[in-house]
């Protein structure tokens, strides 16, 4: 489930960075978006490729350990 609202949350990004940009106070502001402030906007590249990739790293271990839990229940008919 996890890796589904990851996914989605990055999936969302044009939506919230057209209408609000984050909106006030970041309260619309979601992983992509706040990457791309810390990226370009804020001219920190290096910063906003080391996020991306601890987010990349945790969903791939969560995937993989979502994957093995759903092996084990599946039940062979």
């Amino acid at each position: 489930m996890m890796i589904v609202t990851v996914s989605g949350a990055f999936q969302v990004f044009n939506e919230v960075m057209v209408m609000t940009s984050g909106g006030p106070n970041n309260s619309s502001q979601v992983l992509g978006t706040w990457l791309y402030r810390s990226g370009f906007v804020r001219n920190d590249f290096g910063y906003a490729a080391a996020v991306a990739t601890a987010v990349f790293i945790i969903t791939l271990v969560l995937a993989v350990v979502q994957l093995r839990i759903s092996k084990k229940k599946r039940v062979q008919w």
